[in-house]
């Protein structure tokens, strides 16, 4: 069970070249559920009440979900600070409940990288039971056992995938089964991903059409 902290905490420096979900977004208060649609098709810094990082990066074909426990409350939450020295993260209030997810999804012709994520904690020094990053078909890109995570006096914990995860959709999965009333204390900031086309856009398909006709042999003239 958490309490309100009002500290001016430092927020994190995260992935370049890519969208991040900051998670800060306007009018929410500690615990509010999160907006279903921050993090879809990210085109700017600002839009609207959602803000973003986009260092070299935008990702207009990609959206985002958040989803809580099966059978419990569908959706996850806000909070501002606390949390490590983040601020600004997603986390799933309920106590007990055993797991909360992210996906991002790319539309059709195009496939999602996910760089890394800042990991936080509200509570003192507890053991994750499993962090897992999944495919579309449900294939374990990433997966970590009984991590052990700092208490909140600690700096936040980085997950860096280095040249990155991808998939047409990519689900990170934290594990929170048999963390009882520190379960809401596990919180995700600064998720870092790009996007790729997996179809040639028409100048590239134009320019290798181009190619191909000149490296058609040529007749020779008859003399």
């Amino acid at each position: 069970m958490k309490r309100i902290a009002f500290l001016g905490l430092i927020g994190s420096v995260a992935s370049a070249n890519a969208s991040i979900l900051t998670f800060d977004t306007d009018g929410l208060n500690p615990g509010a559920l999160m907006p279903q649609g921050y993090g879809d098709n990210i085109t700017a810094a600002d839009m609207g009440s959602n803000h973003y990082g986009i260092t070299n990066g935008i990702t207009p074909d990609v959206t985002v979900s958040y989803l809580g426990s099966p059978g419990g409350q569908v959706d996850c939450n806000w909070w501002s600070t606390g949390y490590s020295d983040l601020t600004n993260v997603l986390e799933y209030e309920p106590d007990g409940w055993p797991e909360f997810s992210v996906t991002l999804t790319a539309s059709a012709g195009h496939q999602v990288n996910l760089s890394g994520f800042d990991f936080g904690n509200f509570g003192g020094s507890v053991v994750l039971p499993g962090l897992t990053v999944t495919d579309e078909n449900n294939v374990v890109l990433y997966t970590v056992s009984n991590y052990v995570v700092g208490a909140n006096t600690a700096p936040h914990q980085n997950f860096d995938f280095g040249s990155g995860l991808i998939g047409q959709s990519l689900t990170i999965r934290l594990d929170l089964t048999g963390l009882g009333g520190n379960s809401d204390n596990m919180g995700l900031d600064n998720i870092a991903f790009t996007q790729t086309n997996t179809v040639p856009e028409p100048t590239s398909l134009a320019v290798l059409g181009l190619g191909a006709l000149l490296l058609r042999p040529r007749r020779r003239k008859a003399s």
